[in-house]
């Protein structure tokens, strides 16, 4: 038999009990009932079954009373409605190396009836203003915390705030409202995505990836994408290398296909380009030509281009496929084109250079007449006809070849007017002559022929009006030579 505790007053069979003998036994047992500390005799602890189910009625507990342990399980919520209780439950479980609080209900801080595994509600008397932290997540080092505080945004919109503590104080973090709005670096954010400051953002590995269309005129997500090293079937700014990075910005409409979109290659001249792209199926690739913007080399721009300013260009500019360079040997350069056309005056400080030699008006025809022809004034100034009476008065010029500046030009056409033909009224232009009156040389005057549109050599005694100076010799029956007009 174990050992047993020492009786009290001890007697053998047959002794006599003294009234204070008595008194002092009950006294005694009194006060170990009063001592007791839920362990086995001589300070052994209780076995585990030697406290039975329901045996403590947690109700009766004094709230003021302190209990240590090691594991505590609950069936049911835990609920912890005040601070100092929480604090202490922390601080015991905190006294134990492994110590653990486990449930398999809701566990509610700040509030009797948790409906998560987790609730810690604040209510208004904390963190609406986001000056308080609803939870605090302390790292290793003490210095470093992460806060989690709430605030009112507008009426039925609040949000959360992740503020981090470090040593240089605490960071804006991350914001997020009830409204789906997240800020970065910002308390109030104002859109889906508000960062402030720098982002440094990821991109798509490959435009081929699963649940990406492969093609750059498909519609896209705004993002950062690239093709992956491998060459797309489907519209690329480049086609000459495998690489291209892509940038996107898609309208917020998500049943068009509305995009901005720039594009950068590998090439050796790092391409850059660039499009906007029109509404169109969100199933089939419908795309705008890509314009490019080369940070070396030649840049290229489709479509028609429309600026509101001014154009400072350094440099020469050529325009209808031609070069910038300039043509004319020894000239400075400027706008290399094929036409220029101007709504108003045209000025130049240092005056105009043409090819052709010739001044030129238009004038109509009431006959079919061909350039080198020598024509007058009808009779009733209505139009021109080829000269046929010699020495005639009302000669005019010659019909030009090329016009080096044309008058009287119909500003709505590119080409002749049927009916009308230039008219050299000054400068050299081929002229076609005869030998009606002998040989011409270079000097003579010429004047109309008999011959229909034909000019001939004045002569000593010159009547009428003059055409012009013969440039070259001619001494056959009929042809062309180039002659400069003057009429007089």
């Amino acid at each position: 038999m174990a050992d047993r505790p020492t009786p009290y007053v001890k007697r053998t069979a047959g002794d006599i009990i003294r009234a204070d003998e008595w008194n002092e036994v009950q006294i005694r047992a009194q006060e170990d009932i009063a001592a007791h500390n839920h362990t086995g005799g001589f300070g052994a602890p209780l076995p585990r079954d030697a406290i039975q189910n329901k045996a403590i009625d947690a109700s009766k507990l004094d709230p003021d009373s302190r209990y240590a342990m090691k594991e505590l399980t609950v069936g049911g919520p835990l609920k912890v409605t005040g601070t100092a209780q929480l604090a202490e439950i922390r601080a015991a479980l905190a006294s134990f190396s492994g110590a653990k609080l486990t449930t398999s209900g809701d566990v509610g801080v700040g509030t009797a009836t948790p409906t998560a595994r987790l609730e810690v509600s604040t209510q208004n008397d904390r963190g609406w203003d986001g000056n308080k932290s609803s939870l605090r997540i302390v790292s290793p080092d003490t210095r470093y915390f992460l806060d989690v505080k709430s605030f009112v945004v507008a009426s039925g919109n609040v949000g959360y705030q992740f503020s981090p503590t470090g040593e240089t104080g605490t960071a804006t973090g991350l914001s997020l409202d009830t409204n789906g709005n997240l800020g970065i670096g910002i308390a109030r954010p104002g859109a889906r995505l508000d960062v402030e400051g720098g982002a440094l953002l990821g991109y798509a590995s490959s435009l081929n990836a699963g649940g990406l269309p492969g093609d750059f005129g498909m519609p896209l997500k705004s993002g950062f994408y690239q093709n992956g090293g491998a060459e797309l079937t489907g519209d690329v700014p480049d086609g000459t290398h495998p690489w291209t990075h892509l940038i996107v910005c898609r309208h917020s409409n998500t049943t068009n296909n509305y995009q901005l979109q720039i594009g950068a290659s590998y090439a050796e001249n790092d391409r850059l380009f660039f499009r906007k792209m029109a509404s169109g199926s969100l199933t089939t690739a419908q795309n705008s030509a890509w314009n490019e913007l080369a940070t070396r080399g030649a840049n290229t721009f489709a479509g028609s281009q429309a600026i509101t300013g001014n154009v400072t260009i350094t440099g020469n500019l050529g325009t209808n496929g031609f070069p910038p360079t300039p043509k004319t040997r020894g000239w400075g350069g400027g706008i290399h084109t094929w036409d220029v056309e101007a709504e108003g005056s045209m000025w130049s400080k240092n005056g105009v250079q043409t090819g052709a030699r010739d001044l030129a008006e238009n004038f109509a025809t009431l006959e079919a007449i061909e350039p080198g022809d020598v024509v007058s004034l009808t009779a009733d100034g209505s139009g021109v006809e080829r000269c046929r009476q010699p020495h005639d008065p009302l000669v005019l010029g010659v019909v030009s070849t090329e016009p080096g500046m044309l008058l009287g030009a119909d500003a709505l056409q590119h080409e002749r007017i049927a009916g009308e033909q230039p008219i050299a009224l000054a400068g050299r232009v081929p002229c076609k002559v005869c030998a009606e009156n002998g040989p011409i040389r270079k000097g003579n005057l010429l004047v109309p022929a008999s011959l229909p549109g034909h000019a001939m050599r004045a002569g000593d005694n010159t009547t009428g009006c003059t055409i012009g100076k013969a440039l070259a010799d001619f001494d056959g029956d009929t042809g062309l030579i180039d002659v400069f007009v003057f009429l007089r």
